[in-house]
């Protein structure tokens, strides 16, 4: 028998009357004719826990007040299948809507999943269940119960496990919050509203997953052609068609002709380097990694190079490559791409996605007074923005389309000690 049963009394708490739970008797979860049996946690010491269910466990539910909720006392596993106990049921926080401490451990199963690796992506649990993982935003909606994790990995498996007895009667999100891309010991809060979207603001400590079909009308992805610092060192293909190499917490090394706000990200900054043909380049200073209204200072000088900032956390920089520029085209691919549980390659966004960098890509881009070592494996060190003294080239190369990095293979098969890179006004030098 699930317990005894007694008349509740209009008296007080004090005379062990009170109901503090209730254990369902009857139909396979809880549908159909059954018994309800009443507690009274007075006379068991002032607290009710969960345990295991003495018959046929599928035939069972039972609920606790919280106020006498003692999740110490649990003795099943989240994550069993059907209700579990004569006072019990298949979460310690079923009936719960605030955030609670989670202390029933479901078995926790391996995923590969990476920040900001898989950002943006429509991914595949080891247990089958998909979700849209955002690295660095919140979900919203409110808490029915947390976990202690040692990585954001570990929340797939508590949420796919956990059940909960309201909104959307599972558990449609997670957020992880604790170490940077979610690397590290945290805690994971899931959600169960029927309707969930990411927030706006950005948190490396924060990662987010919302399963799809409880996905809210998606807002407009602030960074479609890429995020910081995943983007880094890539090459991007915007809505027009231009290609930019992107440079996460760096500067152009030129001044600028025009100052231009962006409003949602460094992103903005695209369209605005389009609409002007002079355009060559463009750094945004704003938001951290990018995320936020800021400032798009457009350049118009040709052999812009990447330089430090005062505050690279709050910049992003992007040179463009004139159309003649013979780099490997970006590869298509549609938005939201999806991967398994052994995790796949990154998608830069919805509109567009990065592609291998240009040949060299270790050194192709110019960091002022920084030793590079090219694919022959020579060193050289770079000096921006400046000639070599002595006397005059004893051999020179042009190139219609590239970079300075094919003076450096130009260099290495001449025996040369030095060299200097002059662009075309069209492309290449």
């Amino acid at each position: 028998m699930p317990g005894q049963r007694f008349v509740p009394s209009t008296s007080t708490e004090n005379d062990g009357q009170t109901c503090t739970g209730f254990t369902y008797n009857g139909a396979a979860n809880g549908t159909g004719a059954g018994a309800c049996y009443l507690k009274n946690a007075v006379s068991n010491g002032g607290t009710q826990s969960f345990t295991p269910a003495s018959g046929t466990a599928v035939d069972y539910v039972a609920a606790i007040m919280s106020r006498y909720y003692n999740p110490a006392g649990d003795t099943f596993s989240a994550g069993s299948t059907g209700t579990t106990s004569a006072a019990g049921a298949s979460s310690a926080a079923t009936t719960s809507t605030s955030s609670s401490t989670g202390t029933a451990t479901p078995t926790v199963s391996p995923n590969q999943f990476a920040c900001p690796a898989n950002d943006n992506q429509t991914v595949t649990d080891s247990n089958g269940v998909s979700y849209q993982l955002s690295c660095g935003y919140d979900t919203d909606g409110g808490t029915y119960v947390q976990f202690a994790v040692n990585t954001f990995d570990d929340c797939f498996s508590y949420c796919d496990n956990t059940a909960t007895g309201q909104g959307a009667m599972v558990c449609s999100a997670f957020t992880y919050s604790g170490g940077a891309d979610g690397v590290g010991s945290g805690q994971c809060f899931l959600k169960n509203a029927n309707s969930v979207s990411f927030q706006t603001s950005y948190n490396v400590d924060i990662v987010g997953a919302i399963r799809p079909e409880y996905m809210a009308v998606p807002v407009a992805n602030p960074t479609p052609y890429g995020s910081c610092p995943g983007a880094n060192g890539t090459i991007v293909t915007d809505g027009a068609g231009s290609q930019y190499e992107v440079g996460c917490g760096y500067d152009t090394n030129n001044g600028a002709f025009d100052v231009q706000s962006a409003s949602v990200s460094w992103n903005d900054c695209f369209a605005l380097c389009d609409s002007d043909t002079g355009c060559t380049a463009f750094t945004y200073s704003g938001g951290t990694n990018g995320v936020g209204a800021g400032q798009c200072f457009m350049k118009n000088f040709n052999g812009e190079a990447f330089v430090t900032g005062s505050n690279p956390s709050l910049l992003v920089a992007a040179i463009r490559y004139p159309p003649a520029a013979s780099y490997p085209a970006p590869v298509s691919s549609t938005s939201a791409a999806s991967s398994s549980a052994a995790g796949a390659s990154s998608a830069a966004g919805t509109t567009s996605t990065t592609s291998s960098p240009p040949p060299a890509a270790t050194t192709d881009v110019c960091v002022n007074q920084t030793v590079v070592t090219d694919s022959n494996g020579i060193s050289y060190q770079l000096y921006c923005d400046s000639d070599t003294s002595g006397n005059g080239a004893f051999t020179t190369q042009g190139y219609p389309g590239g970079d300075f990095t094919q003076c450096e293979t130009y260099c290495d098969a001449n025996q040369c000690g030095a060299w200097v890179w002059s662009p075309y006004s069209g492309g290449g030098g």
